[in-house]
């Protein structure tokens, strides 16, 4: 498909999901109702459906949006700078570690401090494995660095449990964040929203290095592209997008795998494409994730990392059996 046009499609997807998703509920407003008042033709909404509109689906619907697209934009960033299809958002052990950063503030009795300390122990965990790679890494070897995700993210992963184990009356609270909801955004959640979409922006300013590097980095370098420098940038930013993201919405699975992929099946592998269009589409499919819980009865009482798991995992699988088919 043409790059016009896939951008259209997804803007297009994208608003209409918004203008559905905001109508529709348990308080039914109506599809062409709703977007009668929105656009000031004739109809206006009551204080009741402003109040539902603004105060309690947009908030949700913004969170969804944005975690969405800032795992999938760091899936992006994963999978080229590892040069593995395999690679996701939380590889380096952000997951774990923001886990980890909220559950101690669950147990300290500071439900205030969630998405701070989730946000801290996720880049932490970064910062850590970074500086293991620096000092034991070969020069040049990406595989320390991945090796070093994988240890921290275990023992994060251990501390955790073990935090569970002796925190029981706790543990219920701790495992629902675990598990993601965007059901509840911070109080600063739109000062954070509009970080993350900033370093999403910058992100997409490095579509051609990462195009260059995903081709090989002896290949980048001599066309120009300072490997270890741009590595580092795109390490950085994704880590703290992630971070961001799961500080405000807890661990979400399989976004940040399936956009990807689903998208270089449709429009090709170049990162000019797949970085924004990754981006489009990986909030519109949380977005629609968090709408199941909303609108189906069968899925309400189910966190949104669930229902990202159980559409998420036979996609991905599908994918990859498309692919091979190739």
């Amino acid at each position: 498909m043409k790059t016009s046009w896939s951008f259209v499609l997804a803007f297009a997807a994208l608003l209409i999901s918004v203008c559905l998703l905001l109508s529709a509920g348990a308080h039914e407003i109506g599809f062409a109702h709703f977007v009668r008042s929105l656009l000031g033709f004739g109809d206006n909404f009551t204080a009741q459906e402003e109040l539902i509109v603004w105060r309690l689906r947009w908030p949700r619907i913004l969170l969804s949006l944005t975690v969405g697209a800032a795992l999938a934009t760091a899936g992006v960033c994963q999978q080229a700078i590892f040069k593995n299809p395999l690679a996701e958002p939380f590889i380096l052990g952000i997951s774990g570690g923001a886990a980890l950063g909220a559950a101690i503030a669950i147990i300290a009795g500071y439900p205030n401090l969630i998405a701070f300390m989730a946000f801290v122990g996720g880049i932490s965990t970064v910062a850590i494995v970074k500086g293991l790679d620096a000092k034991f890494a070969v020069t040049g070897s990406i595989t320390h660095l991945l090796l070093a995700g994988v240890a921290i993210s275990s023992l994060a992963s251990a501390c955790l449990s073990a935090l569970m184990s002796l925190y029981s009356q706790q543990m219920q609270l701790i495992f629902f964040w675990i598990m993601g909801s965007v059901a509840m955004p911070p109080d600063n959640y739109p000062f954070i929203c509009g970080f993350i979409v900033l370093c999403i922006i910058i992100t997409c300013g490095y579509a051609r290095e990462l195009d260059l590097i995903s081709i090989g980095d002896e290949q980048a370098f001599f066309l120009g592209v300072e490997v270890k420098k741009v590595r580092n940038v795109i390490l950085f930013l994704s880590a703290v997008i992630t971070s961001l993201a799961v500080s405000m919405s807890g661990s979400i699975g399989f976004i940040g795998l399936v956009a990807p992929h689903l998208l270089r099946n449709w429009t090709g592998a170049s990162h000019v494409t797949l970085l924004p269009l990754s981006a489009v589409w990986g909030g519109i499919m949380l977005l629609w994730a968090d709408g199941l819980i909303r609108l189906a009865p069968w899925f309400s009482a189910l966190p949104v990392g669930v229902v990202t798991a159980l559409f998420g995992a036979p996609f991905f699988l599908y994918i990859l059996w498309a692919r091979g088919r190739m």
